[in-house]
């Protein structure tokens, strides 16, 4: 009877420890995939203002700042690749 019992509470404690993984892993997946949005929604937002040179992004110093980092980085991007280039110019060719 009390092997019964405790058996009885260990399977449902099993089973709502896996109802909660299994959930979590599912809010885990929403939340990347959310994240995955919100990245494509700056993305074009941020191609779009771009191209326009829409005065919002001049009155609105968070999208102003934002730019100025994209366009930072992606300038030292450029830089590194080139300085990558260079580098693979200089190596011989086997």
């Amino acid at each position: 009877e009390v092997s019964k019992d405790a058996l009885s509470k260990a399977g449902t404690a099993v089973q709502d420890f896996g109802d909660k993984s299994k959930l979590r892993i599912e809010i885990k997946q929403l939340e990347n995939k959310l994240q995955k949005e919100y990245a494509k929604v700056g993305i074009n937002v941020f191609e779009y203002f771009d191209k326009t040179e829409e005065s919002l992004v001049k009155n609105n110093d968070i999208l102003t700042d934002s730019f100025e980092e994209i366009f930072r980085i992606n300038a030292e991007i450029q830089k590194k690749n080139a300085e990558l280039d260079e580098i693979k110019e200089k190596q011989p060719e086997n």
